[in-house]
């Protein structure tokens, strides 16, 4: 029987770009992979999709042989000396008009590559700096938790790759919400706080995330011994930010507070 795209077919496939890009958030990823999973016209556009980004992956990274480079270069030698139209011997000793003007765009190709590798940023650069850059718009500019019940949460590993466990804070904090967001091409997932201190309620963001896809610089590279845990402090656009590891986890705290008492916080943090 021949399967038929239906009007959720439709709805879903808008969005069958974005999910493979990291940049649904999770009730949209939910809603497409459950989709996904029962229909067999939309599983063939994701098969397709995910092929066709790899072969241009492939294709991007590919570059040309040693041999092919001498197989076209002799190529052309060929073509130069198979010309047929007669030359003096004074022009035998000149470069022939191709060569004459390959030689400026090789030489303007070669100044072209050292220079990009000499001050372009380093792809691991650009990431770490856009990491914690995405991470504070996130806490400056929150949108609405996508559920505030812990086994809920507890369903974002699925997204973040890591366990997502909301932390249980000593002092008087609540567990406002979370939600998955995409951070540097990546997913991380988003916990709100509030803390109560000194008679008011302080908002705390809490992200977790791989840290081994998910590198956070622009801290302390020194990491201090806060308890039994070594966390980087430091400030981002105005905000304190504490950042650790715990069995292979990252965490990140941001927030209001005094740098101290933010890595005091996420050092002494248990897990839920």
């Amino acid at each position: 029987m021949t399967e038929v795209m239906t009007n959720e077919c439709r709805k879903v496939s808008r969005l069958l770009g974005p999910s493979l890009d990291g940049e649904l958030d999770a009730a949209s990823t939910i809603e497409v992979d459950e989709h996904v999973g029962s229909c067999a016209v939309c599983r063939e556009q994701v098969e397709l999709k995910r092929a066709m980004g790899t072969s241009v992956r492939r294709m991007v990274k590919t570059s040309a042989s040693s041999d092919f480079r001498s197989r076209a270069l002799a190529a052309m030698k060929s073509a130069d000396l198979a010309t047929v139209t007669p030359i003096t011997a004074a022009r035998k000793r000149e470069p022939s008009l191709a060569w004459r003007a390959l030689l400026p765009l090789t030489a303007a190709a070669a100044v072209a590559v050292a220079w990009n590798a000499r001050f372009a940023p380093k792809q691991h650069d650009v990431m770490a700096e856009g990491s914690l850059s995405d991470i504070i718009a996130e806490h400056s500019r929150p949108l609405d938790p996508e559920s505030n019940d812990p086994k809920q949460i507890r369903r974002f590993e699925r997204y973040v790759g890591v366990p997502v466990r909301p932390p249980v804070f000593s002092q008087n904090a609540k567990l406002v919400g979370g939600r998955v967001l995409p951070v540097n091409h990546e997913r991380a997932a988003m916990l709100q706080y509030e803390i109560e201190r000194n008679g008011q309620q302080q908002r705390v963001s809490v992200f977790i995330y791989d840290p081994n896809k998910i590198h956070v610089e622009g801290l302390d590279p020194s990491p201090r011994a806060v308890g039994s845990s070594e966390v980087r402090v430091g400030r981002a656009n105005g905000y304190s930010v504490a950042v650790t590891q715990r069995e292979g986890v990252g965490y990140l705290v941001a927030s209001d507070l005094d740098p101290d008492l933010s890595a005091d916080l996420i050092a002494h943090a248990q897990d839920n």
